[in-house]
């Protein structure tokens, strides 16, 4: 068992007094030195037996159940149940070796799930005997977390934060966390300033408005950078506190063309224009302050100032991390999460036949003749966990050795150069490896679907994407592409008021609607794979601005997680951003035995130690790690084959 280390406290520190929300009041010093003396043996008494008080799974589930974070009287835990297999953490000469947390969504283990649910919580405690056989420690509870009206996604992950730094401190060292089920994501929102030298329109539109070509100009605009970053969950020492709003809050923006600088660095601006938006549930990394003034001469004239506050960045960083040659928050521990609720749709039973497959049928009354792509499709949570139940059997096989994929990596690309060649460094016996699967051009989605069906260990997907999934040539002959994905399409396109079975749905869209389809048919069931995916927005949860984690539309038929749970996935990283880079050492870094989410880590390492901000895409890049985020299970390495 682990113990709470903790100093004696004097009489005076424990009389200072406390509000029932913790925050504190002075007492008159009189009566603090008289109630001292009477209270101090028995604070000291309590100090010593709670410096040998057991933590355990259950003390700290009871510590942060109905957990109120803020004290605004909604909990964000509402409950925490420690699993099963959790108290074997606690055990042994092992109690130190490295931790790994699992927090589970309480909803896909409850009884209303049946055999189902039953049998997840088997794989959970298979899952916590593989990451024990591998050397670390495995600690896991369900969660019920707050879901109501509020949209406040941050301030819910934060309280889950704290659990994981309790833990870290009390019982670590923590080395990662998977999240089971769905949570809430953190929406990171960056300012900075950002100088360029392309065109700009100020006030387009408007009478005043006015056009400045080949001129530098200043731009200082919040952006939403990430619509899921766990860089906040896994650093735990930085103030990610401070940089939450829970909003709305308008956030400033300034366009500044300058003609000149005074004496103390400000800016003369020939013209500016300026705004605000709202914004709600994000976090700010406000990177771009900028003071604005007008300064008016005893002459009558004035001018519109600018400087901006370089010395005013960086706040979520800890003070170590400010000093780094890029300053920028690094995780401490890794994350993952393991969600399959955004893709667990199935079709309608009225629109199968007797065998399970889409059938020609007449448009019923409830579908609009105008529906998208994915008509047809309803949520299914007996899917969801047998979606879960796949990749835990999956997981545990590729631990075991039971399951050994093909040992050689796959590149996919559409339009940007391939990553065959960059992959390769994840394994020393790669480097003259064949390079049959390493497809590029303009590849259509019949030439998709045949890279998928062949197996590989480690997989690249570079292709210009959205949440949904990724742009490539669409397929002019639908019937070979549902030939190659398995024969039976799993979608439907409406004619003459009928639904018929088809893909010409898909374009070129790589997403849910192809990789249910391959899915299903069995097309993509020959092993297992690790995945790189650079396509922007690859794993953004689709409408993650608009609505909060807790309602289905959040992250439906998201395209990241189609590839994870429909294509053999065990873990993912992608980016939650529109930008253009790609995880450095990511390959180095599983060469060298580390884990996935590990070497989702080396990638904040080696952007944090830049010898200039020109290395990293200048102000407007250097904390690009941020928008990176890891899907599936992060404790995985890339093992060495056995045959």
């Amino acid at each position: 068992m682990c113990s709470v280390p903790m100093a004696p406290a004097t009489g005076t520190e424990q009389m200072r007094g406390l509000s029932p929300r913790g925050v504190g009041f002075p007492l008159p010093a009189p009566l603090v030195a008289c109630v001292a003396m009477l209270t101090t043996p028995l604070c000291l008494a309590f100090a010593l037996v709670a410096q040998v008080a057991p933590v355990s799974p259950a003390s700290l589930a009871n510590r942060f159940a109905r957990f109120d974070l803020d004290g605004d009287r909604v909990r964000e835990i509402e409950a925490l149940t420690p699993l099963p297999w959790s108290d074997a953490a606690f055990d042994g000469p092992r109690s130190r070796a490295p931790l790994v947390l699992m927090f589970v969504e309480e909803r896909l283990l409850a009884s209303s799930g049946g055999d189902d649910a039953t049998k997840l919580g088997e794989a959970l405690a298979r899952w916590a005997d593989d990451v024990t056989r591998e050397g670390s420690r495995a600690l896991g509870f369900s969660a019920r977390v707050y879901g109501g009206e509020k949209h406040q996604d941050g301030r819910t992950l934060l309280a889950l934060r704290s659990v994981a730094q309790t833990i870290d401190r009390e019982c670590g060292p923590l080395d990662g966390i998977v999240l089971v089920g769905a949570f809430p994501d953190a929406l990171l929102v960056r300012t900075c300033n950002w100088w360029r030298d392309d065109p700009i329109t100020l006030r387009a539109g408007k009478p005043d408005a006015a056009t400045y070509d080949q001129r530098r100009w200043l731009r200082s605009m919040p952006e939403i950078v990430a619509h899921t970053a766990d860089v906040v969950l896994g650093d735990l020492d930085g103030d990610w506190e401070s940089r939450y709003r829970v909003g709305p809050t308008r956030l400033e923006w300034n366009f500044c063309i300058p003609s000149g600088t005074t004496q103390d660095g400000a800016l003369v601006l020939t013209d500016h224009e300026s705004g605000s938006y709202p914004l709600t549930d994000f976090f700010e990394v406000d990177d771009g302050n900028l003071d604005l003034r007008l300064e008016t001469n005893a002459d009558g004239t004035s001018r519109v100032l600018a400087k901006p506050r370089v010395e005013l960045r960086d706040f979520e960083c800890t003070p170590r991390d400010r000093k780094r040659p890029n300053p920028m928050a690094l995780p401490d521990v890794w994350v993952s999460r393991i969600d399959a609720r955004g893709v667990a749709y199935g079709l309608r039973k009225d629109l199968l036949d007797d065998a399970g497959r889409p059938k020609t049928t007449p448009r019923p009354a409830d579908i609009d003749a105008k529906s998208g792509a994915f008509v047809g499709y309803e949520y299914d949570e007996g899917f969801e966990r047998r979606l879960l139940l796949r990749y835990f059997a999956r997981n545990h096989a590729y631990r075991t050795g039971d399951l050994e994929p093909r040992d050689t990596v796959a590149s996919l690309a559409c339009g940007l150069p391939s990553g065959f060649h960059e992959l390769v460094r994840a394994r020393a016996a790669w480097s003259d490896l064949d390079a049959s699967l390493d497809v590029g051009g303009e590849p259509d989605l019949a030439a998709v679907a045949r890279w998928f069906a062949a197996p590989a260990i480690l997989r690249t997907i570079r292709a210009h994407s959205d949440p949904w999934g990724s742009a490539f040539t669409a397929t002019k002959d639908v019937a070979l592409l549902e030939k190659d994905a398995g024969g039976v399409p799993r979608g439907f396109v409406i004619e003459n008021d009928h639904l018929r079975p088809s893909l010409a749905r898909c374009g070129g869209k790589l997403d849910f609607l192809l990789m249910r389809t391959l899915y299903e048919n069995g097309v993509t069931g020959s092993g297992a794979s690790f995945y790189v995916h650079t396509g922007c927005e690859a794993i953004s949860p689709p409408n993650a601005t608009s609505l909060p984690w807790s309602d289905r539309g959040h992250g439906a038929f998201g395209g990241g997680n189609a590839v994870l749970f429909f294509a053999d996935g065990l873990a993912l990283i992608g980016r939650a951003k529109v930008f253009y880079d790609e995880p450095r050492g990511f390959a180095d870094a599983l060469r060298e035995g580390r884990t996935f989410g590990a070497a989702w880590t080396r990638y904040f390492e080696l952007e944090s130690t830049a010898a200039s901000w020109a290395e990293v895409g200048d102000d407007i890049g250097r904390k690009r790690a941020y928008f990176w985020s890891v899907l599936g299970d992060g404790s995985l390495s890339l093992r060495a084959p056995t045959r």
